[in-house]
């Protein structure tokens, strides 16, 4: 049943939603179309102890932690050519089908058995399907990114340097931590090329369910 539902239903139901969806773009004969995408990265906080004096007798303790992260956004709007033809417009019901050689090309890779295990574990999809963006009439592009370093700080009282001084001291707390973020911005006109493979684990939930269903049905046949 989880078989039927993942690999029968569900891209049943998205295929009647990209047919409605075409059938919409053909009645409207939309000229051009908006194309946006996104991606970011979380680097794992990098933490660090250092010294310091406060005046001439407070020595302290000052534990960072500094975060990173990265947004990159590309947008940009192509356009597509309306062929004047008969009435029945056979150039554009054939584009907007789905039978061009950008459609194809990821079409038959999803036709070769068990070709989505292949996707599950690498980008090969996005390989694939990037040929539509190649050769799209683009009339602008844009690429931006988006870095921020953000470093949480906070100061405790060096006990053990205090003791080796004889210096007087009372014991308390840390102190309120203090954020200091920069931010960095940049766009530039992106060049589009393939994207390089890449191969990873995927993450738990649906696609292990579904291996894990493929396993069982082999095993019981």
């Amino acid at each position: 049943m989880w078989l039927e539902y993942a690999l029968g239903w569900q891209p049943l139901l998205g295929s009647i939603e990209s047919a409605a969806i075409a059938y919409k773009s053909f009645e409207n004969e939309y000229k051009y179309f908006r194309a946006h995408g996104k991606g970011s990265s979380d680097a794992v906080g990098t933490a660090e102890t250092s010294n310091g004096l406060m005046g001439s007798r407070t020595y302290y303790l000052q534990d960072s932690v500094t975060t990173r992260k990265t947004v990159v956004r590309f947008k940009g709007v192509a356009s597509h050519k309306i062929n004047d033809v008969d009435s029945s417009r056979a150039d554009e019901v054939v584009r907007l089908s789905g039978l061009t050689l950008a459609e194809f090309v990821p079409t038959a890779w999803e036709l070769i058995p068990y070709s989505f295990v292949v996707d599950y574990f690498s980008n090969i999809g996005d390989i694939l399907n990037s040929y539509h963006g190649l050769t799209a009439s683009w009339r602008w592009l844009s690429a931006s990114r988006e870095s921020t370093a953000s470093k949480e700080s906070k100061r405790r009282l060096n006990e053990k340097l205090l003791k080796s001084a004889s210096l007087d001291y009372w014991t308390g707390g840390t102190s309120s931590p203090q954020i200091l973020t920069v931010k960095n911005y940049e766009r530039w006109a992106p060049e589009l090329r393939l994207p390089t493979l890449v191969l990873e684990l995927p993450p738990l939930g649906f696609k292990w369910a579904t291996m894990l269903a493929l396993v069982v049905s082999k095993v019981n046949a």
